[in-house]
């Protein structure tokens, strides 16, 4: 289990948690995103935009820490995004694999 940091809005039952988004693409789609962790005091641990066979289609793949209650409440407020499409929570065997940071997508997208 990850060690969550305690900002305050973080309690003892805190856990790490992968999930797996489907979306249509649109100008401002990862700013909503961001911005339901935002407004429930949540920091994104670790994000990743994959692209889909479709243009107009993408995969978003976030971890964040939170509570179950934090985790219930995230995933009710991201179905409600119009682009989310659909939205599953990645096994926990998954987390031993963490996704690329940013300075590596940002070299892969540079070569």
């Amino acid at each position: 289990m990850a060690k969550a940091h305690n900002h305050g809005f973080l309690n003892c039952g805190s856990e790490r948690t992968r999930l797996e988004l489907k979306m249509r693409r649109s100008l401002g789609m990862i700013a909503r995103v961001a911005l339901v962790f935002s407004r429930r005091g949540l920091d994104i641990a670790q994000f990743k935009l994959e692209e889909t066979k479709s243009y107009n289609r993408a995969t978003v793949i976030l971890d964040f820490v939170g509570s179950p209650e934090q985790l219930r409440a995230v995933k009710a407020d991201l179905t409600k995004l119009i682009d989310v499409e659909s939205l599953r929570e990645v096994p926990e065997a998954s987390l031993n694999h963490p996704l690329p940071s940013l300075t590596q997508m940002q070299a892969a997208l540079t070569c």
